[in-house]
Parts: structure tokens; C-alpha cells; sequence
């Protein structure tokens, strides 16, 4: 029957994107396939116990840290104080805000911060907008893009700068931590996740895309962003690649913020994200090409174009599918199928209530809320309703310096 069919392949889809393709990627790096490694590197004492790349020479380049922020006086403080304790060679680190449509305190509190330059606009264009106005005016030699809620790791800075010998690679995507305070989810889980994802994709060419909260690029390939970007620093880092440059991952280089306070939250800005992915893959689409990117073809297709377009819709039918299937057939393959559902939404439902401390609630609870997310955003997407410009969403208040 037809609708046997479609579950099967909606399971068997579902099953490929978040388990058959981190295996296949796995098989392809350990099998020597894709691009040669990153240099190798040795130990430099006059950085704090950091390293420096060995291919290449030079001394180390000149950085920006670029924190786009709204609203954002309760990181103010910490941030700056972080800021000053990352160890980079004197006088080759500047640190800048911008700060458009931002009514509270942040621009005054940064005003009075010393080697601060502080970029502001009354009028709130999205965070495309304002690194498309700020970008022109720095004259580093890599731009390094940051959260104000992000806290990272004193040597963030050089091992990320350190893969720009190579003289292949355009970007360099950090180590995103989520802290354990605050809502109990999954999220933790995903970016562990997420993290080997990046791993391997990165040695196989690219990584499919950067955390905002803490990626690197070389000023020079900047291009705006288009105006209606939702997701800039996938647009960003990928546009890289599109134009034949590696956008390298560093897991040594680590960002850390607290997670959101509230599934709710949590659903809002997955949502947000996928909406804009959506937009973005559709921008890209001559990554898919194999002729053209090869591997990176491969990745794109299976982490970003399955994930945001196809897989939240078979997630969601599956169930619902597996019920009408076993009521027409009745075979003990669709009942084992069902009763595995059946569990899982459980799990997820008794997490979702209860909030309790445990992994076998947590993972299933993050994976459907992830899934029902990211339909939302697909939604969002088509309509054309999902705005450029964020709403801010509540995070846990403890402090998460701690967990560098």
C-alpha cells in the first residue's frame, strides 16, 4: 500500500538525518576523504601557553571582537571583563560594540567603558543591518563576531586566528557550551551533538554554517549580508564556502551562555532560526551542486537542507501516519514502529510536564520540541512572517563564567 510507503520513508529519512548521516560522515573522514588537515601546530610561552600555527610566517594579525547587542545591560559588565581577560599579543585586539536600536543602559554603560568603541544607531535594523553598516569602517585583519551573553574561553581569540595561515580557509567557527543552569532540556545534548557534526564536516572541507556567538572571518571577504538575512552568521560563513574559501571549526575556541529559562522560549527562537534557514538555504542552493562543491554538496544537502526543510515534517507525520497504517494492515513491523513512538512522545511528554533531571526524558523532549520548532519556522517561512529583527528570549540568570 501507498501509505506504507510513505512511512517508511518518512521514518527511514528521519532515521538518515540525525543518525545515518553522522555515521556515513564519520566513515568518509576516518576513511581519509575530503580536504588535508589544518596545520599543525607547537606551543608559543610568549601567548600564555596558547599555540601558533607552523605553516606560514608572520607575526599574529590584528582583531576586532564585534559584540552585536540590544538591550543587552545585564552582560554589559561581564562581557567587557571577559573581553579584557582574553591573552592575545598587545595592542593587536580591539574591541567594539554596536548597539543599534538598543533603549536601556547598554550604550552608557559602554560609553564609560575604556578601549571600547561603541557603534550606535538610534533606529533598530536587524543585526544584518548593523554588521552591513560596521563592517566597512573596521580595519583589522580578522573580525571576530560574539553575543554579549557569550563568555569565552582566555585563549578564544588566537585559536581561532591561528587556522589563518592557511591560506584556504576564509572562516573559523568556535566551540558553542550551553551551561547546565536554568531550563532542564536537551540543548546541552544538541550542541555536543552539533559539536561532532562540526567536526567532521569541517575535515571534510567546511563546516555547514557558524554559531553566532562566536566565529571568525577574514575582514577582507566580508560582503553585506542581504537585507532580509534572519540568520546572518549562516548566510555569512556560508557565503564563504560558496565562493570556494573553508570555513574551519575550532573546538578549543569556546563561547559559553546559559540555556533558555523556558521550553518556550526554546520553541521561539528554533522557530526563528529555522524560518530563516529556510530563506537562506534557498540563497545557497548552488551549494547542492556536486559538480561544482563536491563534498561540501554532500553536507550541505544532509545537515542543512534535509534538516530544515524535509525532516520536521516526517518527524511530525510519522506518528499519525504509523496509526492509520496499523489500523489498514495491522502488520507487527508497524506495531513495533508504533509502540517505539508511542515511548518516545511519552518520554517527551513526562519531561515537558515534570521537568525531571534525566537524560532518557531530556533527549526525546529536546528532539520533538526541536522538530515542532522548526515546522513552525517552515511555516513561518512560507508566509513570509518571520521579521529580520529578534525578540529577546529569557535566559537562566546564574552566572556562567563558571563553566569556561
Amino acid at each position: 500500500m501507498f501509505i506504507e510507503w510513505l512511512l517508511a520513508f518518512a521514518l527511514g529519512f528521519v532515521a538518515y538525518t540525525y543518525v545515518g548521516y553522522p555515521l556515513l560522515l564519520a566513515l568518509l573522514v576516518a576513511a581519509r576523504f575530503g580536504e588535508d588537515p589544518v596545520a599543525s601546530v607547537r606551543v608559543n610561552p610568549a601567548l600564555g601557553g596558547g599555540e601558533v600555527p607552523v605553516r606560514g610566517t608572520g607575526a599574529w594579525p590584528t582583531v576586532t571582537l564585534l559584540v552585536a547587542a540590544w538591550n543587552e545591560q545585564d552582560h554589559v559588565a561581564a562581557k567587557v571583563q571577559n573581553t579584557r581577560e582574553l591573552r592575545y599579543p598587545d595592542g593587536k585586539l580591539r574591541h567594539v560594540w554596536v548597539t543599534d536600536g538598543s533603549d536601556d543602559d547598554t550604550v552608557s554603560m559602554l560609553r564609560e567603558c575604556v578601549g571600547v568603541r561603541v557603534f550606535h544607531e538610534d533606529r533598530r535594523g536587524g543585526k544584518g543591518a548593523a554588521l552591513n553598516r560596521v563592517l566597512p569602517l573596521l580595519d583589522t585583519d580578522i573580525v571576530v563576531f560574539s553575543d554579549a551573553n557569550a563568555m569565552y574561553s582566555p585563549d578564544a581569540i588566537h585559536r581561532l586566528v591561528r587556522h589563518f595561515r592557511d591560506p584556504r580557509v576564509g572562516g573559523v567557527s568556535g566551540e558553542k557550551r550551553v551551561a547546565r543552569e536554568g531550563f532542564v532540556s536537551g540543548e546541552g545534548f544538541y550542541w555536543t551533538y552539533e559539536s561532532w557534526l562540526k567536526a567532521n564536516e569541517s575535515s571534510l572541507h567546511s563546516v555547514m554554517g557558524s554559531a553566532g556567538e562566536i566565529f571568525a572571518i577574514r575582514r577582507e571577504l566580508f560582503q553585506p549580508v542581504p537585507h532580509d538575512a534572519v540568520i546572518e552568521d549562516f548566510e555569512l560563513t556560508m557565503g564563504l564556502v560558496a565562493r570556494g574559501w573553508r570555513n574551519l571549526y575550532e573546538p578549543e575556541a569556546v563561547a559559553v551562555e546559559l540555556p533558555c529559562a523556558d521550553s518556550a522560549g526554546d520553541f521561539e527562537r528554533r522557530a526563528r532560526i529555522t524560518a530563516g534557514g529556510c530563506k537562506a538555504v534557498l540563497r545557497l542552493r548552488m551549494l547542492a551542486d556536486p559538480s561544482t562543491y563536491g563534498w561540501v554538496a554532500f553536507t550541505f544537502l544532509s545537515h542543512r537542507v534535509f534538516r530544515w526543510w524535509l525532516a520536521p515534517a516526517f518527524v511530525i507525520a510519522a506518528f499519525p501516519l504509523n496509526i492509520a497504517v496499523v489500523a489498514l494492515t495491522g502488520g507487527l513491523a508497524w506495531w513495533a514502529t508504533l509502540l517505539a513512538q508511542t515511548l518516545l512522545i511519552g518520554l517527551a511528554l513526562t519531561q515537558h510536564r515534570l521537568r525531571r533531571q534525566s537524560t532518557w526524558l531530556r533527549i526525546p523532549h529536546f528532539f520533538y520540541l526541536a522538530n515542532a520548532s522548526a515546522l513552525m519556522g517552515i511555516v513561518r517561512f512560507l508566509r513570509g512572517s518571520q521579521a529580520v529583527t529578534w525578540a529577546r528570549v529569557p535566559r537562566a540568570t546564574e552566572s556562567n563564567r563558571r563553566s569556561l
